[in-house]
Parts: C-alpha cells; structure tokens; sequence
C-alpha cells in the first residue's frame, strides 16, 4: 500500500489496492486453495494405501 501524503502535497486519501495487488493476491489465494485440495487428496490416497496394506499383512499372517 502507498503511503499517504499530507500537508502542502496531498490530502492524506490513501488509495486502494492497484491491479497488479489484486491479481496478486488473488493469485496466491488460488494457489494455497489448489495446494490444500491436493493435499487432502494426497493423504487421503495415502491412508487408503495405507490401511490396504496393513490388511494384506494381517490375511497372510493368518
């Protein structure tokens, strides 16, 4: 954000986020959404991995 200028240069109205911030912003949000949606699907790939294989385990012990 810009710092406001008061006195003989301005009147201390501070602007609002340029178009360059927004999609910048907007961007990393996408980004961290994308990275938590593929984690989640991640672990759960994992889990299900997981548990199969431990079953596998427990049906050749018997």
């Amino acid at each position: 954000m810009k710092q406001p200028k008061t006195g003989p240069v301005g009147n201390g109205v501070v602007e609002g986020p340029s178009a360059m911030q927004w999609i910048s912003f907007i961007g990393v949000m996408f980004g961290g959404v994308l990275n938590l949606i593929v984690g989640i699907k991640r672990y759960v790939d994992y889990k299900k991995a997981v548990n199969k294989g431990t079953n596998s385990q427990k049906d050749s012990s018997e």
